[in-house]
């Protein structure tokens, strides 16, 4: 991704996962919606792959809504929208200013970048589908859980949770992330998913302890969840996660 941006000489970068293929106006549309971006980022919904309950997820619309800030559009559009890599475009000159090196040990740099360009700005939605998803050859797997309770928990943390928001609030956000933490200790006690080292990676308390930094009760509930999952019986953990 890092590469891909330096490489670039564009005003502005969308960046293609490797199972994406462009509809067939996708290009098109891309390139109208650069030109009518004015803030630094423009997030573009590909209605395929989307898990938001908001109601452009089901219209055809080509509507374009101005979020006030980037909770805002994560509330409407669904806390992992910005996790599909073909869900925005950015100017290469915000990229460049917002890049931190930290941000490439984890699996959603794009996430990580995304946020730290939104932070503060409003936030263009536009309802387009410019591709087309196959996603038959996932190699995330086993460890797709302890990604979700460790990686993108810290993400979501540095991004937006520890500047805005009270207590209650961002342990709606994190409940995602918590209901991962025993499915994610399982693996890793079974050694379906093997220990990794890292702030984006370590399914430890001490690191737990920054990535839902967002709120004292989000804390005090990955603690429990964590402690619980390595005391219970394997056979009983998994019974409970059925």
């Amino acid at each position: 991704m890092d590469a891909a941006v330096r490489i670039a000489s564009g005003e502005f970068v969308f960046l293609l996962g490797d199972d994406d293929i462009f509809a067939p106006r996708g290009v098109v549309d891309l390139l109208n919606a650069c030109s009518e971006l004015e803030a630094d980022t423009l997030v573009i919904l590909n209605l395929k792959n989307a898990d938001c309950n908001s109601e452009w997820s089901r219209t055809a619309s080509s509507e374009q809504v101005i979020f006030r800030d980037v909770r805002e559009s994560l509330m409407q559009l669904g806390k992992f929208h910005p996790t599909f890599i073909g869900n925005f475009i950015f100017r290469r000159t915000a990229y460049r200013k917002h890049f931190q090196p930290r941000f490439l040990k984890s699996i959603y740099p794009h996430t990580a970048i995304l946020f730290e360009i939104m932070r503060g700005k409003r936030v263009h939605f536009q309802n387009l589908c410019c591709l087309e998803v196959d996603d038959s050859d996932r190699h995330v797997g086993d460890c797709q859980s302890r990604a979700t309770a460790v990686d993108m928990a810290r993400i979501q943390t540095e991004g937006h949770l520890r500047h805005q928001g009270g207590q209650f609030e961002n342990l709606l956000f994190y409940s995602v992330n918590l209901r991962s933490i025993p499915r994610a200790m399982l693996l890793q006690r079974s050694g379906l998913c093997k220990e990794r080292r890292g702030i984006y990676s370590e399914l430890r308390i001490k690191n737990l302890l920054s990535c839902y930094n967002g709120s004292t009760i989000a804390i005090v509930c990955a603690v429990i969840l964590v402690l619980a999952s390595r005391l219970v019986p394997k056979w009983l953990l998994r019974m409970i996660l059925r």
